[in-house]
């Protein structure tokens, strides 16, 4: 298609290639990259990354550009693509889950409570629930890194939470303010969000729900988790940090493979 398209303009594959890639970022409704109040001021052409954090930055710009180009080009030549991506099947413990049990998607989502880039996927996530209403179940799972010396006793602290019914507050807690993890900080939360103070502390100083997240961190490492956060859209895997174009572009894929499934599985049941 880029061949194609180079043709039609007159110009070189590599040319066209070059004028995508400084071309004016497309509009998106996602949250700014890391960073970006820094160097908006600058030109993407006048941008020198002095750091990896900048070297990153102009990665995401250039990716998001190219592949909004190619988008284009495949919607005008009318491109549909059969082969399925490759996907791992995972058994998604619903047990800490938000969205409908029969919905279309399933995000298994690895995270770590201390991991910052989990921290900033919230908003995109709780996004992509408020565009496929009804249509996207959300996963939690845990894969404390051990770089992170509180993430693993955050995660019993999840754990704990959940057996009194309030995982997703204490989870919105913890993502909240990274900064407060320690052990009393952890129960402290607890108390915040209304939680039984003794129950709860008698499970975190018990470490009992600690092989439950080793279990979570032995299958993550199965699926080839090996940073966070990872994901898992039906099977399909992302990882570290994602755009919410990527994600919508995932998420619309698996819902179109999964319309024309059931539509072919309806034609078969008439024959």
């Amino acid at each position: 298609m880029l061949e194609r398209e180079a043709k039609a303009r007159g110009i070189a594959v590599a040319e066209l290639t070059s004028r995508i890639e400084s071309s004016p970022p497309p509009q998106t409704r996602s949250r700014p990259p890391m960073n970006a109040t820094r160097i908006a001021s600058r030109t993407f052409r006048s941008t020198r990354p002095r750091n990896q954090v900048s070297t990153q930055l102009v990665r995401q710009r250039i990716a998001v550009r190219r592949a909004a180009f190619l988008k284009g080009l495949r919607a005008k030549a009318g491109v549909k693509v059969f082969l399925e991506p490759v996907r791992v099947e995972i058994a998604p413990g619903f047990d800490r889950s938000l969205g409908p049990k029969d919905a279309p998607v399933t995000i298994v989502e690895f995270s770590d409570f201390q991991c910052p880039y989990c921290a900033r996927v919230r908003a995109d996530l709780a996004r992509l629930r408020e565009r496929h209403p009804g249509k996207l179940r959300l996963v939690f799972r845990d894969f404390p890194l051990a770089m992170h010396k509180e993430a693993r006793k955050a995660a019993e602290a999840g754990r704990c939470a959940d057996e009194q019914g309030k995982f997703w507050e204490m989870h919105d807690r913890l993502f909240g303010d990274q900064k407060r993890l320690q052990l009393e900080d952890l129960k402290q939360r607890a108390a915040e969000i209304g939680l039984d103070p003794q129950a709860f502390g008698s499970c975190l100083d018990s470490g009992r729900t600690g092989g439950a997240v080793k279990g979570d961190l032995a299958e993550g490492a199965r699926y080839g988790v090996t940073r966070t956060p990872t994901f898992f859209v039906n099977g399909r895997y992302l990882s570290g940090s994602q755009s919410l174009e990527n994600f919508d572009q995932v998420i619309e894929d698996a819902l179109e493979r999964g319309a024309a499934a059931s539509t072919a599985k309806g034609a078969a049941a008439r024959r």
